[in-house]
């Protein structure tokens, strides 16, 4: 998704996560505050079921659920990401 927020931090940001479920985003800035921004259900839409999401996504989740660290790494340019 698109977000645009404002205001928040007088530093710049040094980080920005979500969380598992979507609905809270944690960003951190150089002076070393930490912001939590909630969003509302549905905020973003729905989301995608499984089996229609890119085969490289679907692969990265399940990677997700294994003690298998260098199946995390992100795809490279190389990879087929119509697969």
């Amino acid at each position: 998704p698109i977000l645009y927020v404002s205001g928040i931090h007088f530093t710049p940001l040094t980080d920005i996560a979500w969380s598992s479920d979507g609905k809270f985003m944690i960003v951190t800035s150089s002076d070393g505050y930490c912001s939590i921004v909630e969003f509302a259900a549905g905020e973003f839409g729905e989301p995608l079921d499984h089996d229609l999401l890119p085969l490289t996504v679907q692969k990265y989740m399940e990677a997700g659920k294994t003690e298998n660290p260098e199946l995390l790494s992100p795809p490279t340019a190389g990879d087929n990401m119509a697969e």
